[in-house]
């Protein structure tokens, strides 16, 4: 009986001269992308998350009244009552708290930055960014109708997770075909067992979320975005609140239309990599699409204030765009979209899930803008507006 691991070494060979010949290298291969870089990005963030969380604003019980309990404005009452009695619970020893939060987030930093710890630090990861996803930011107030994009929604703390789990170590996910080693089967999002298509996927789900969100009635309303970015500026130095200030009122008259064109954009930006088969320009354009928002609406988080536990998710949506870069594109476009590898895989659930958002879609367009949203873009905002850019972030 011949032994045919003889002949695994050569048919690896020749798959790989195969990939050569239809592909060239990308801008992930060009930069050096890898998984481990990934982690080690994420490390360096949750460390400053830890650096932020042990601020001197943070020790004192006004952590948790102005950047938890506010968190269960609006939202369904069970997540409310959730909300509210932990933050009940940590204010008498808010201080307490805060170092152990902080401890924590310095310990998942440094797990992950060596190769043995990095499994447990994700671990431990996934089950903190769940509860202050939950408790810290108020599931980024997408069940209260007042989330936006601007501000940081879906949230920082849940891309953490997702990016944590693309680039989680072991095996690599099983690929259909050669021609799937090249494109976002290629980056160091894919390296891991959950592969392209759910990189793809989270892609998908934060820039198709972002249009959906854009178009809420909240954001449609007269003045909603110039009151956004005016309130970015509380408790900002003067040359920055100044710069936004002058940059809200450039949007006082066309913030209706600029929120249907960041809507636009969003989709564009989440649904292109899905169409073709080289999505560096995708994912570029949405890293400089987030990276305005950051110095705008986000006000890079609030970390200039004193009052913020993360940078907001700009640099996460950044990272994971970087996570996503292509080490190798292939050179024809006769080359399988994921589209279309998607409508091979199941036609009835692609076209399904294209519906699902389509109505969504058009629901969250329509829905009418309430005579008290527009009321409110010329009052005051409350407390808990005014701490939105931070998205509250880590504080639990």
């Amino acid at each position: 009986m011949p032994d045919e691991s003889i002949g695994q070494p050569q048919r690896s060979e020749e798959a790989a001269r195969s990939i050569d010949r239809w592909t060239v290298r990308g801008l992930g291969g060009r930069l050096g992308i890898n998984a481990r870089a990934i982690q080690i990005a994420l490390g360096v963030l949750w460390i400053l998350d830890a650096a932020l969380q042990f601020q001197p604003a943070m020790w004192r019980s006004s952590f948790v009244t102005q950047m938890v309990l506010p968190n269960a404005h609006g939202q369904p009452a069970p997540i409310a009552w959730v909300i509210t009695n932990v933050g009940h619970f940590i204010l008498p020893d808010a201080g307490v708290w805060n170092f152990l939060f902080g401890a924590l987030q310095l310990g998942i930093g440094v797990g992950l930055l060596f190769r043995r710890t990095v499994r447990p630090a994700l671990l431990v990861s996934f089950v903190w960014c769940f509860l202050v996803w939950w408790v810290g930011e108020g599931f980024g107030l997408l069940l209260t109708g007042r989330a936006s994009p601007l501000t940081g929604a879906p949230g920082a703390v849940i891309l953490y997770a997702v990016i944590g789990a693309l680039v989680w170590p072991g095996a690599r996910a099983s690929e259909a075909g050669d021609e799937d080693r090249a494109g976002i089967g290629s980056s160091a999002a894919a390296s891991g067992p959950l592969g392209g298509a759910a990189a793809l996927a989270a892609w998908g789900a934060v820039w198709v979320g972002s249009a959906i969100v854009w178009l809420l009635p909240a954001n449609r309303a007269r003045g909603a975005l110039s009151s956004t970015f005016s309130n970015a500026a509380a408790g900002e130095p003067h040359w920055y609140a100044q710069f936004l200030s002058s940059f809200a009122g450039h949007f006082t008259s066309v913030g209706t239309q600029s929120v249907w064109v960041l809507a636009i954009a969003s989709l564009v930006i989440g649904v292109g990599p899905l169409l073709v088969s080289r999505p560096t320009a995708f994912l570029v354009l949405g890293a400089a699409l987030e990276l305005v928002l950051w110095v705008t609406g986000q006000a890079f988080g609030g970390i200039l204030n004193g009052m913020s536990t993360d940078p907001n998710i700009a640099p996460l949506v950044v990272l994971l765009a970087v996570a996503m870069l292509p080490t190798v594109v292939p050179v024809r476009a006769s080359v399988r979209t994921p589209v279309a590898a998607m409508l091979r895989w199941n036609r009835p659930t692609t076209w399904g899930i294209g519906a699902g958002i389509a109505a969504t879609l058009l629901l969250s367009a329509t829905y009418p803008v309430a005579a008290s949203s527009l009321a409110s873009t010329s009052a005051p905002a409350p407390a808990h507006v005014t701490a939105a850019p931070a998205m509250s972030g880590m504080s639990m």
